[in-house]
């Protein structure tokens, strides 16, 4: 018998191609109670028992972690559906994660359900339920049958229906047996049946020197947790880039993703000028007025780090803990020509498939991202224009300002001197944008922020993936 980190994988079936499956991580659920694992089952993969209730079991369960050797996979396939033959299905809400030989060179295939949406997905969330009933009654029937009913009453005490086979009722309703459900996080994902996803979307009103606006942001989790991550994104992008982040957080935190002034959804300002960090801390100030935090923590990436740092280094602020992506208070001037050179461009595509190649060209130093998430990230930045074309969503006149912007590092540093909360500091190893010497300064002095690098990623880290949001997790909950 082996340990989950030991199991000998031969993935075979992700060897043959983007013909046959397309290579995809599981989007983790930010809630598991695992109920029950069977150990004949385990047996068959050469799985030591007590693994299974294990905490890497649970996190490989939930999609947050995943074995060494795994490779996961959407698979492709054709056949019939619904009486007519259909030439490309595939699986739209469950990942091969790999195939697992056993000492009696028996091959397994090891699946997740419900692993979260893949390009085969259509108009569903890649979500499944589980349907407990009849397991519930089947086990509680054994059980009676060896008199063993100290355990018939431990299963017949469970609510009647802790996740149901009807859409919504996805929410745990009662007290959890310990030794029945080990809780990880806590947002049901069956929440996304309601409205655009888990998520809510709500607008607030903010005022900058030529009059009012509204700035749309997404609202996860509880709306009356008063425990609050603000989650605040770059130059060019929107509050959507942390659906991942967020809907990891969403049980132990409300998060609160904004739309900066003329991106996404929130309203174009009147006067380009108006784009500058006094309008965005104003905004931001507003946003925190109305959350009503008694905690709040915040993740900024380049320009939303920029913002936090402003924030958290105010006398009396209420950030508690701060995470800083890939940005600091020396930004190196190749970076600023590199993003100067599309920002502000306005290009106009015929396709949104035109318009995803310009993101992936513009935003190559994201990394290696799945097609998946281009495709979101693509979306998600889209706005289709009267005429059917497509254009980036945000005002180009962000350009503005940020051409004429002037070297602030002098104040950056006094304000990151300041700071007194814990920081996280996230790099891309291959980031032009923060240079490693900067990054080692900013551990160096001020809050003497934990620095931590990801390989073969620039600026910057998009948050998308379990190594990458695990680290900030575990920092927010701590």
């Amino acid at each position: 018998m082996t340990s989950l980190a030991g199991m000998r994988f031969d993935n075979h079936l992700a060897r043959l191609g983007s013909r046959f499956s397309t290579p995809l991580p599981p989007t983790p659920l930010p809630e598991l109670y695992l109920v029950s694992a069977n150990p004949d089952a385990a047996a068959l993969i050469d799985l030591d028992p007590e693994q299974l209730h294990t905490p890497e079991f649970v996190g490989f369960l939930r999609g947050g972690w995943l074995p060494p050797g795994s490779e996961p996979v959407a698979m492709l396939y054709a056949g019939h559906q619904f009486g007519h033959y259909v030439p490309q299905l595939g699986d739209g809400r469950a990942l091969l994660t790999g195939q697992i030989r056993n000492a009696r060179d028996k091959s397994w295939d090891l699946q997740l359900k419900g692993a979260g949406t893949t390009p085969y997905s259509r108009m569903a969330d890649g979500r499944a339920v589980l349907r407990l009933r009849n397991w519930l009654a089947q086990r509680a029937i054994e059980r009676a049958q060896q008199k063993d009913f100290t355990e018939v009453d431990r299963l017949l005490a469970l609510p009647r229906r802790p996740f149901d086979d009807q859409p919504g009722s996805g929410e745990y309703a009662g007290p959890a047996p310990a030794d029945l459900f080990v809780p990880a996080v806590s947002c049901s994902s069956y929440g996304r049946r309601m409205g655009n996803g888990t998520f809510r979307e709500r607008r607030l009103d903010i005022l900058s020197p030529h009059g009012f606006s509204a700035m749309h942001y997404y609202e996860w989790g509880d709306p009356a947790n008063r425990d609050v991550v603000i989650c605040v994104h770059g130059l060019t992008r929107n509050g959507r880039d942390f659906d991942a982040l967020a809907g990891e957080l969403c049980g132990r935190f409300r998060v609160l993703c904004p739309d900066i002034p003329g991106r996404g959804k929130s309203d174009w300002l009147r006067d380009p000028n108006d784009y500058v960090f006094a309008t965005y801390v104003g905004a931001l100030t507003a946003l925190i007025a109305r959350a009503e935090p008694e905690s709040l923590s915040w993740v900024g990436t380049s320009m939303g780090g920029l913002l936090g740092i402003a924030l958290a280094g105010q006398p009396g602020t209420p950030i508690r803990r701060l995470v800083v992506n890939d940005v600091g208070p020396v930004i190196e001037p190749s970076a600023l020509q590199r993003i100067g050179a599309y920002v502000g461009a306005n290009p106009v595509f015929a396709t949104l498939a035109e318009l995803e190649a310009h993101i992936r060209f513009v935003s190559a130093p994201f990394g290696a991202l799945t097609d998946a998430q281009w495709r979101q990230l693509s979306e998600t930045t889209a706005r289709q224009l009267p005429d059917g074309r497509w254009a980036l969503g945000y005002d180009p006149d962000i350009a503005v300002p940020f051409r004429a912007a002037q070297d602030q590092s002098a104040l950056l540093w006094a304000l990151w001197d300041a700071i007194s909360c814990p920081v996280l500091l996230l790099r891309g190893a291959r980031s032009d944008l923060l240079a490693r010497a900067t990054a080692r300064e900013m551990s160096a002095r001020g809050p003497g922020a934990a620095l931590l690098e990801f390989p073969d990623v620039g600026h910057a880290p998009m948050l998308l993936d379990a190594n990458q949001i695990a680290p900030v997790a575990a920092f927010l909950r701590a």
